[in-house]
């Protein structure tokens, strides 16, 4: 007690101070995600070779991620309005270890975004943008229980593909803009997902 004179004390223990909280970004949280290994039999890293090697002969861009992962990213850059959804057929041999999906200004439509949501079940992140997908696909990649970020930007998607969509409890990162919503449409969304970033611009 002060100006007791008294030794006797209670010492007081200071907690330390919070660290501050500087967030990751929302892409890096996804690729994190993203990059989580996967477990290939023998028969099933042969024919994931072979499928990375039959892409690259139609001038499609896969490789795998890296050797401890086993997981591939496959993504078309050339020529990709003549990529369709019978071109999903190159895209066999990789069901479990296909990860990253970049089918951004292909042709494929609303039935092959669905074939691809049921036979591909890893996808992680994948990319649609400037494609003419709509509302109809989004409930199937809801479906996918590790998507963690999925671009739609520049489609004719609406509010509600895109509330389709925000319902998945793997994503993280919802690329949106350019399409068919009002920026109240976009945050109406937002309020309605907290947990999930939308990016709109």
């Amino acid at each position: 007690r002060c100006g007791s004179g008294s030794d006797d004390y209670e010492p007081v223990e200071v907690p330390p101070a919070p660290a501050p909280d500087i967030g990751i970004p929302p892409e890096s949280r996804a690729y994190a995600a993203a990059d989580q290994p996967v477990t290939l039999t023998r028969d099933q890293r042969e024919a994931r070779d072979a499928a990375i090697q039959r892409l690259r002969d139609n001038l499609v861009s896969a490789a795998v991620r890296t050797p401890e992962l086993a997981t591939v990213e496959v993504r078309v850059f050339e020529n990709p309005s003549a990529f369709t959804d019978d071109s999903l057929e190159l895209l066999t041999g990789l069901e479990p270890c296909l990860t990253i999906l970049d089918l951004s200004g292909t042709a494929v439509t609303d039935q092959g975004i669905a074939r691809l949501a049921a036979d591909f079940p890893r996808l992680r992140i994948l990319r649609l943008g400037r494609t003419a997908i709509t509302d109809d696909a989004m409930p199937h990649l809801a479906q996918l229980p590790e998507l963690a970020l999925l671009d739609v930007h520049q489609t004719p998607l609406t509010t509600r593909g895109l509330s389709a969509a925000a319902a998945s409890d793997s994503l993280i990162l919802l690329r949106c803009w350019n399409t068919n919503t009002t920026p109240q449409d976009l945050t109406t969304l937002a309020t309605a997902h907290p947990s999930l970033t939308l990016q709109t611009n």
